[in-house]
């Protein structure tokens, strides 16, 4: 047999290719084409209240006469594929087709088709609700024969079919059955989405969210005492409407059904059908589905009596794998190295397998009741603190039992889990914290002294360079305006007035020098060693070519990589200067050679000449030069050393450490002093 379709009142079966079959004392009669089935594809059979019985087929509607089934042609949309059949209260038979719904009544048929609001495509389901309104779902074409268009769940008002609900609901595109209770509600199942409830224009979702045991729907019967049953492809499952309606989602727990397997005596746990009726309730109260290749039918009465629930009762607690004996206060105290806690539970029962249905809550752990698996036991991680566990047991009417007295846990916490311990850590937390800020304090006032100790060093540096430019150029200018207003004076005396001109030339392009000095100086780019080394080499040998003096350098090829203050490179420079031109000035020397190396720590600058010398031990009648050059060393930090004998030649030397604060490694990124 193929997929089986079944009809109210008489053991009556159609198949998916195999015609239709009647069951009766123990035998079965078999209609086929030669019964006048034109085609043996049977959607649904219905026997109406006046004993006629109807099978829709792909061929069309046919109406049993004796033992021959006879074609109904008229009008033509019923020679269309039948998908669903439906008797309304008032004996009308609704017939719903590939194209259309055609009302029969009597000798007076009624079509409805697009122009009364029904889209082109089959309708798999027919159902009148308690108010005498029509409905009917036509799915997507993949569920049935017809192009693509407007499908979903219809509902006819007045003689027009309107489409409702359009994009409001998950399920519209998945009907598959369509069931109307007494009190106004419409059940509508799905293949893929649960089943749903339409009620005053709302609609609710029951899905496996809600404990349903399968989203895949086939069709929904109703037993005598407000049941409903749910063929699905995994089994039949039932429960109380009573239940549904007062069930809600995220806030109830878990719907509990009963539920009809293989192990009940059911041939195959798949419900099958392509259109409806696909299951019945027959006279005597039982329900008749299509089971794969066989007819099931089942007796609500016996499965729906009431269960005798007992209460749950814990069996055993394991801790980390080892059973414990539950002293009589039903108190388990787990040590500060366990965690793993397993509760055993149970409750004798004789309903099947799937009732009783469990809920467990530990209290301080579970914050709502937890549906139970099987097999009974509730597994936890646990960490320090007090807990109550509890058991319940409900059934599908809506009985409930818990556990007498909760089971107590205690889990003892470990070292650094306890009171004393973290208020410790809060302590040494915030020590280190105030340790840590004061440390920055510090740190941030520090960085603050050695910014005003630059900026103070600056200020001297600008004082100074002031001062020279005070000094050399005030003077030079000066000096200036004074040959200026002496040629002024003189300007008829052409001899003097030539002299004048050269002096002031010589002057200007002194100052100009000393300009370029300045500059030098106060460039931070030239804040190098190296700079310092090239600027003094430059200097020594052209002041030195006009003196006609060999000039010889003797500066290392790598120089070290040190980065020089403003200060030290003008102090440095001008001492060197004043020693040069001492030399020029004094020494009446040939040669003179100017050494730039280093010596462990100190940097040295030596300019020795091959001149007349001088005897240290005597009173040196040339000036302050060696008074000034031991001055600028030492605002630097540095020391200026001459030696020198009569005939012998002078060697004036300077030195400036490494340690001091204004000189720095440029290797270790090194740019100016902070």
């Amino acid at each position: 047999m193929e997929r089986l379709r079944w009809s109210r009142r008489r053991h009556l079966g159609g198949t998916g290719g195999a015609g239709i079959f009647r069951w009766k004392d123990g035998l079965f009669t078999h209609f086929s084409n030669d019964q006048g089935l034109a085609d043996e594809h049977v959607n649904a059979i219905l026997e109406d209240s006046q004993f006629n019985i109807w099978a829709g087929t792909m061929g069309g509607l046919f109406r049993l006469d004796g033992d021959h089934f006879q074609a109904i042609s008229d009008p033509k949309t019923l020679s269309l594929p039948v998908f669903a059949l439906l008797e309304d209260h008032a004996g009308s038979l609704w017939a719903g087709t590939r194209n259309g719904l055609v009302q029969i009544n009597g000798a007076i048929t009624h079509v409805f088709g697009q122009a009364e609001g029904i889209p082109f495509g089959g309708i798999n389901a027919i159902e009148e609700d308690a108010n005498g309104t029509i409905w009917l779902s036509i799915p997507p074409s993949g569920h049935s024969p017809g192009p693509t268009g407007p499908h979903g769940l219809f509902m006819k008002s007045g003689d027009r079919f309107t489409r409702i609900a359009v994009g409001q609901w998950a399920g519209e595109l998945n009907i598959r059955s369509l069931k109307a209770d007494e009190g106004g509600k419409l059940w509508i199942g799905t293949i893929g989405t649960g089943f749903y409830r339409l009620h005053d224009g709302k609609f609710t979702e029951f899905s496996i969210d809600d404990g349903v045991k399968q989203n895949r729907i086939q069709a929904i019967v109703a037993d005598k005492t407000r049941n409903l049953w749910f063929c699905s492809e995994s089994g039949v499952f039932g429960c109380p409407i009573e239940q549904l309606v007062k069930h809600i989602r995220g806030q109830d727990a878990w719907l509990s059904l009963w539920q009809i397997q293989p192990f009940d005596g059911l041939p195959s746990r798949l419900t099958t059908g392509n259109g409806q009726p696909t299951a019945v309730r027959a006279s005597d109260g039982k329900i008749w589905l299509a089971n794969a290749n066989a007819i099931a039918g089942f007796d609500p009465e016996t499965i729906t009596k009431t269960v005798h629930l007992r209460p749950p009762i814990i069996e055993e607690v394991v801790l980390n794998g080892v059973t414990q004996t539950l002293a009589g206060d039903r108190h388990v105290r787990v040590l500060a190295d366990i965690r793993r806690v397993e509760i055993y539970y149970t409750s004798p029962n004789t309903t099947t397998p799937d009732l009783p249905v469990f809920w467990t809550r530990l209290k301080g752990f579970d914050p709502y009741w937890v549906r139970g698996d099987m097999p009974h036991v509730a597994s936890y991680n646990l960490h320090s603190g007090n807990y109550e566990f509890s058991v319940a047991v409900t059934g599908p009417d809506g009985s409930r039992l818990e556990t007498a007295a909760p089971l107590e846990i205690e889990v003892v916490p470990q070292f650094w889990e306890r009171k004393s311990t973290r208020v410790l850590a809060i302590l040494l937390f915030a020590a280190a914290v105030a340790l840590t800020v004061g440390g920055w304090e510090r740190h941030r006032s520090q960085q603050r002294l050695r910014q005003l100790e630059f900026q103070r060093a600056m200020d001297l540096v600008r004082q100074r360079i002031a001062r020279d430019i005070h000094d050399d150029l005030g003077s030079g200018l000066t000096e200036i305006t004074l040959l200026g207003d002496n040629m002024a004076r003189n300007g008829h005396d052409q001899q003097t007035m030539q002299k004048t001109i050269r002096r002031i030339s010589d002057r200007a392009r002194s100052l100009t020098h000393q300009m370029d000095e300045v500059v030098w100086a106060i460039n931070s780019q030239t804040d190098t060693l190296e700079s310092l080394a090239t600027y003094l080499n430059d200097f020594a040998q052209e002041r030195l070519a006009l003196a006609g003096i060999h000039c010889r350098l003797e500066t290392a090829a790598e120089l070290p990589n040190l980065c020089l203050t403003a200060d030290i490179r003008h102090n440095l420079y001008r001492a060197a200067k004043e020693a040069l031109n001492n030399a020029i000035k004094y020494s009446g020397a040939t040669e003179v050679a100017v050494t730039i190396e280093s010596r462990g720590t100190a940097l040295v600058f030596i300019i020795r000449d091959n001149g007349c010398g001088f005897d240290p031990q005597q009173p040196l009648k040339r000036g302050n030069g060696l008074k000034y050059m031991q001055q600028r060393l030492e605002e630097i930090g540095g020391r200026c050393e001459m030696t020198s004998q009569p005939g012998g030649g002078t060697s004036v030397c300077f030195f400036v450490s490494f340690a001091t604060h204004r000189i720095g490694s440029l290797a270790n990124g090194y740019s100016t002093p902070t």
